[in-house]
C-alpha cells in the first residue's frame, strides 16, 4: 500500500477492522492494514491532495469511491481520519528509524506532529458531532458499488462510530 501511494502519489487511507475473527467471531490475529498512508518521500505540491480509500475486509482490498450529490452545495463526501473513540488513525510508517535506529525506542510522532504532516498531505477539516447528518434512505449510500456485504459492514461500523463518538469532533 506505501508504495501503490508513492506510485500514484497521493494519500491512502485503508478502513480496516483491527482484529481478524473467526468463524465463531473469536480474535484470531491482528490486521495491521487499517490506517493512512502518505507518499513521504515524493514533494507534497507534485501530490494529489485527495486520497484514494481503500476498505480492507476478507483478505482483500477493495476501492471506495464516493458518488456524486446532485445539491452541490452539500459536502460530497468527507473519509473520517479517527476511528469509533474519536482517535486519530495510525499514520503508517511516519517515521524512519535509520540504519542504525533502536527499534525498541519509541519512534512516534505527537498528536499535533501527525496533524502537522497530514495538512502536508490532505486538506482537512473538523467537523463537529452534532453536524453530521445521517441519511438512511434504503439506497446503497455514498460510496459504489463494491460488494453489498462490505458496504452494509461499513455502513454499520460508520453508524457505530458516530453514536459512540459522543461529542469528539471528527478530523476529515
Amino acid at each position: 500500500v506505501l508504495a501503490l501511494a508513492h506510485v500514484i502519489k497521493r494519500p491512502i487511507i485503508v478502513v480496516a477492522d483491527t482484529v481478524l475473527k473467526d468463524l465463531n467471531g473469536d480474535d484470531l490475529a491482528p490486521i495491521p492494514f487499517g490506517g493512512i498512508y502518505l507518499p513521504l518521500e515524493c514533494i507534497p505540491s507534485e501530490c494529489h491532495r485527495s486520497p484514494l480509500l481503500l476498505a480492507y475486509d476478507g483478505g482483500h482490498f477493495s476501492a471506495l469511491v464516493a458518488m456524486e450529490t446532485s445539491n452541490p452545495a452539500n459536502l460530497a463526501s468527507a473519509i473520517p481520519l479517527t476511528d469509533m473513540a474519536g482517535d486519530l488513525l495510525p499514520i503508517q510508517f511516519s517515521v524512519d528509524p535509520g540504519t542504525n535506529g533502536n527499534m525498541a525506542e519509541s519512534h512516534d510522532l505527537t498528536y499535533c506532529q501527525n496533524i502537522d504532516l497530514l495538512t502536508t498531505y490532505l486538506d482537512l477539516i473538523r467537523i463537529e458531532p452534532s453536524s453530521m447528518v445521517s441519511s438512511d434512505d434504503g439506497k446503497n449510500g455514498k460510496f459504489g458499488s463494491f460488494g453489498k456485504a462490505v458496504g452494509q459492514k461499513l455502513r454499520l461500523k460508520l453508524t457505530r462510530s458516530n453514536s459512540q463518538r459522543q461529542a469528539k469532533p471528527v478530523l476529515c
